[in-house]
Formats: C-alpha cells, sequence, structure tokens
C-alpha cells in the first residue's frame, strides 16, 4: 500500500494508464476521452489499479512459503493459507519484490484482470488472441505492441538482475527481452520515471 501511493506520485504530471493511454485521476479512469470500452466488468473498467509488469505469482512460485505455506500462515479459526498472503506475512523479500516500484504501473482495472497472470512474450501467429488496447492477449501468454516492448523488457530484465534465484526469466526467455531490450530504446518519459523511482527507492534499474 506505501508503494502505490508512492507510484501515484510518479504520474501526477502525465496521469494516463499504461497499457490504453486512458487519463485517470486519483483511481477513477476518465473513459470519455479514451477509446477503451468496458467488456464484461464496468466497474474495474473505471478504476486504476497497480498492475505488475512480472506477475507476483511468475516470482512468488519461486518461495517455498507460497507453495507449501508456513506455521506462521494459519487463521484464527486453525486454518491453513499459502500463495501471495503467506509469502507476504512471512518472507521481506516477497514484500520487497511485490512492492518494487520498477515493476508497477497504472492499468485500467478490467485490462490487469484480463491479462491475469500470464506472462509477456511473442505469440504464435496462429495462436487464437484477443486485442485489448497495446495488448495481444492469448491462452499461453500476453504479446504487448511495438510501443511497450522496450518498457517491458527493461522492468523484466531488471527483477531477474535485482532478484536473482527467482526463476524469472529462463534462457529464452532472457534472449527474447534482451532483443526487444535493444530494438525499442527508452524513451524520455521512461527515463524520467527510472530517476524518480531511482530517488525514492534507493536502486537504479541497470537497464
Amino acid at each position: 500500500e506505501h508503494a502505490k501511493k508512492k507510484a501515484k506520485e510518479l504520474y501526477k504530471t502525465q496521469a494516463t494508464d499504461f497499457y490504453c493511454n486512458c487519463p485517470f485521476r486519483g483511481s477513477d479512469v476518465i473513459l470519455m476521452k479514451c477509446d477503451y470500452q468496458a467488456h464484461n466488468d464496468v466497474n474495474r473498467a473505471q478504476r486504476i489499479e497497480w498492475e505488475h509488469i512480472v506477475p507476483a505469482s511468475q516470482f512468488g512460485r519461486s518461495f517455498a512459503i507460497w507453495k507449501h505455506g508456513h506455521k506462521d500462515c494459519m487463521t484464527e479459526s486453525g486454518k491453513k493459507y499459502r500463495g501471495r498472503k503467506c509469502a507476504r506475512k512471512v518472507s521481506k523479500e516477497f514484500r520487497m519484490m511485490e512492492a518494487d516500484l520498477y515493476n508497477l504501473v497504472p492499468a485500467i482495472g478490467e485490462v490487469n484482470m484480463r491479462r491475469g497472470n500470464l506472462a509477456m512474450t511473442i505469440l504464435d501467429p496462429k495462436e487464437q488472441a484477443q486485442t485489448v488496447c497495446a495488448l495481444k492477449i492469448g491462452e499461453t501468454g500476453v504479446e504487448p505492441s511495438d510501443t511497450l516492448k522496450g518498457f517491458i523488457a527493461r522492468t523484466y530484465l531488471y527483477m531477474d538482475y535485482a532478484y536473482p534465484n527467482t526463476n524469472i526469466l529462463d534462457k529464452k526467455m532472457k534472449d527474447q527481452m534482451l532483443a526487444w531490450h535493444k530494438k525499442f530504446p527508452k524513451t524520455a518519459a521512461e527515463k524520467r520515471r527510472a530517476a524518480s523511482i531511482a530517488v525514492i527507492q534507493g536502486n537504479i534499474n541497470p537497464y
């Protein structure tokens, strides 16, 4: 929650969501000023959520407590739990990863829901996919538009660098992200955001 408050500060001067470029104010999306059309969930289409570019489940599953739970992960009624709630409670490293500002972007809630926890990748042209703003969402993954590939690649590469041994990138995916990183250079806005995060968070994204 503290990270989300800090993230909002980064978008005060240019408050548009990451995937659809819709303006927002506070947590409210101004749909009348963009082309996004609500799909099934009108309420989530009207609000901004802070999405993890690298899904929390992708790095969370590298923690044993995510898979198996922990003795401290138990409700008052004695029921054991695991997953994100347990990892967040027990692991400082997981909390740092979940709150890392480099990995948080504002997204229309319904787009966040439709993307789910699918990894960013190159889709097989034969795969059935829905186009949602700057994303092609298939069953096996999500392919972003060229305008987002560089930013997304540098986020994946940063998370893999900053949190080793969390299985974020295998060799094939790392090669893909490095290719996007080289092909799609940093924009001025991306540089400004990274510089601001470095001040707030105290570390840099070397990419």
